[in-house]
């Protein structure tokens, strides 16, 4: 049986590493939009898929903290209890 705190950690450890994957591509994409002339862009990151990954490190998160606080039962992990 694992613990609801081990299901939190690893949500917010997945959730931060997908949001500074998230920021790594928007700052590429800037430079290369400032380093670039007119008229001339490079293909890269699109301004859709940076959104999604951020999107995405939401949802990873919001199902991580589901399981761990008991919201999504599961027969396998002890939820998180405050009382």
């Amino acid at each position: 049986m694992a613990s609801g705190a081990l299901f939190l950690a690893i949500g917010t450890a997945v959730a931060a590493g997908d949001l500074a994957i998230a920021q790594f591509a928007m700052r590429a994409r800037q430079q290369r939009l400032d380093a670039a002339p007119m008229g001339d862009e490079r293909p890269g990151p699109s301004l859709a898929g940076i959104r999604m990954f951020r999107l995405s490190a939401v949802g990873i998160f919001l199902i991580f903290a589901a399981l761990a606080f008991g919201l999504i039962p599961s027969a396998d992990i002890q939820p998180i209890q405050f009382h």
